[in-house]
């Protein structure tokens, strides 16, 4: 019989009790912080029941399982309630995977060794924006606050870094429903991204030297339907976290790029698109822009991984 030093309900007690501090540790056994530069993995970090889903749910459901409307009470706290209203009543399903350890499968390496080697290096300036100490120049690369203890330095790691690439490019296939359930536009494009601070791939590096001043330049622009093919946006991000971006669009029908008040953001970009600008990895605003940021829980997560 093996005993365990930290029962089921250990890693809950710790949560609760570490959020009605508004504490931000990120770790249950140790910092995970510290458990990453150790050994490149989270083990250290947490008990048994959080590095697999089999000792979480005590056998009830397994890697490889799927989870449908019959069991998903039993991972209705790893899930937000969204989720958990189209896996109860919409037929969603997940399925489970191996629980993955290896940091270095989560995020691009580059990003995670900046990350590692410029801890504790992040710091708020006096207007509130993410400064390297050592000089008080624009962030160089990485998530500032590894080890945050607050709900904004947490957060700021996002704004600084959408896709912790310095250059990223996605293209798009975006369809728009009716209440009734037809389709009423079918659009194909695509989305690019680019930092010229914060670098950690590409030189130069850690600054793109005559744009230091810019956070980033984001793209979004569309081929299909014929109607709107060549339609496009350039949001052009400032450092100073208090300054809302720069949007400039093409118009294809005038032939003209034309200027956008920033509050375009909130607003579809083509008819029936419901993909705003601001909603970009839920960090598409200004990180002072709403402010308040809060611990309002922890606790563990089923996360989307593709295995690629």
């Amino acid at each position: 019989m093996k005993l365990l030093r930290y029962d089921a309900g250990f890693s809950r007690r710790k949560f609760l009790a570490d959020a009605s501090k508004g504490v931000l540790s990120t770790g249950v056994l140790m910092s995970l912080h510290e458990a990453i530069a150790k050994t490149g993995e989270i083990n250290k970090a947490y008990p048994d029941e959080l590095l697999s889903i089999e000792g979480y749910t005590k056998g009830r459901i397994k890697t490889g399982d799927i989870i449908d409307a019959s069991n998903v009470e039993l991972v209705k706290d790893l899930i937000e309630p969204v989720r958990y209203e189209q896996i109860l009543k919409q037929g969603r399903k997940l399925k489970i995977v191996k629980t993955t350890t290896d940091i270095m499968r989560l995020s691009p390496w580059e990003y995670i060794e900046a990350t590692l080697k410029n801890s504790g290096m992040g710091v708020f300036d006096a207007k509130g924006n993410v400064v390297n100490k050592a000089d008080g120049q624009p962030w160089i690369g990485g998530h500032p606050f590894p080890n945050p203890t607050n709900g904004i330095e947490l957060f700021a790691g996002q704004t600084l870094s959408w896709g912790r690439h310095d250059a990223s490019f996605y293209a798009l296939k975006l369809t728009t429903i009716e209440q009734n359930g037809s389709e009423r536009f079918k659009y194909s494009g695509g989305w690019a991204e680019m930092s010229p601070v914060g670098r950690v791939s590409m030189d130069p590096k850690p600054y793109w030297p005559e744009q230091k001043s810019k956070l980033r330049y984001q793209s979004v622009f569309f081929l299909e339907p014929q109607a709107y093919r060549g339609t496009s946006f350039l949001n052009v991000w400032d450092y100073d976290h208090s300054t809302f971006p720069q949007l400039y669009g093409y118009v294809p029908e005038f032939r003209r790029i034309r200027q956008f008040p920033t509050n375009q953001r909130f607003e579809p970009l083509i008819p029936g698109l419901t993909l705003f600008l601001s909603d970009a990895w839920a960090a598409g605003d200004p990180l002072h822009t709403w402010g308040n940021y809060k611990i309002v829980g922890r606790g563990p997560f089923l996360g989307g991984l593709s295995e690629s």
